[in-house]
């Protein structure tokens, strides 16, 4: 196992609940339970901890380690084998699509859409209900479908439409220039939109925040081929595809 490892300063025992949501640290230790072990002349020349998941590699080893400093505390990571998939997995993950990341490992986006549903014996009769326990993944969805993929959705679609009308226009230069500026128009939209969106999407099922992603390079963009990360997890989550088919079919369906 390989795993991130984190530096406290002048940390001086095994840190409580309220320790690490001081230290903004919660979601990297859900279960509250670590590995403390005391540093001396730690990557910033001084005392304190390394707070772990796990014993093995619990340890400060400069030389075969890379150490960023984040806030109140660092990031280590083993140089050789930086953590992976396996190594961040949450215990209980919530379904979705395997994603290739720009670190060459497939991680599970999950799928809003398919969040586990429950038995539930309620009135005298069993039904079937969404698991309670994924509310907070579904009002997030929610949120950020509403707030922040519609509009650039919107911008994904005006530049489909501009594509495909390309062949059949009566001014084809005219048709390349509006493709051309939606086009445009949707890359803006894709760089405007924050990276902390597409890893608090990864958050529901890896033990990971903002520098932990960072640190191992996993969000790229490629305009050349229309490739973002960002926006490919985000539009994972809200089954953003299934709803462009859907909007697609309507307009072809005749009318009743």
């Amino acid at each position: 196992m390989t795993q991130f490892l984190y530096y406290v300063p002048e940390l001086a025992a095994r840190p409580t609940g309220e320790t690490l949501s001081g230290l903004d640290l919660v979601a990297r230790f859900p279960d509250g339970n670590t590995i403390f072990a005391p540093v001396t002349g730690g990557p910033d020349g001084k005392h304190g901890a390394i707070v772990a998941a796990d014993a093995v590699g619990a340890v400060y080893v400069p030389d075969r380690q890379t150490w960023q400093r984040c806030h109140h505390w660092w990031l280590g990571w083993n140089k050789a084998t930086p953590p992976g998939p396996a190594d961040l997995v949450r215990r209980d993950t919530l379904p979705g699509l395997p994603f290739r990341l720009a670190d060459g490992h497939e991680w599970v986006v999950p799928v809003a859409e398919l969040r586990p549903k429950i038995e539930v014996f309620r009135d005298g009769a069993w039904r079937l209900e969404a698991d309670p326990r994924h509310d907070a993944l579904w009002a997030f969805a929610e949120k950020v479908r509403e707030e922040t993929w519609e509009p650039i959705n919107e911008a994904v679609v005006s530049w489909m439409i501009a594509l495909g009308a390309i062949q059949s226009a009566e001014d084809p230069d005219l048709a390349l220039d509006v493709a051309t500026k939606a086009h445009a128009d949707f890359q803006s939209s894709m760089a405007a939109l924050n990276p902390s969106v597409a890893v608090e999407i990864l958050g529901h099922n890896y033990r990971m925040g903002n520098e932990e992603v960072s640190a191992l390079g996993l969000l790229s963009q490629d305009p050349s081929v229309g490739a973002c990360h960002k926006w490919q997890i985000l539009d994972t989550l809200v089954d953003g595809r299934g709803i462009r088919a859907a909007m697609a079919g309507k307009k072809k369906s005749p009318p009743d």
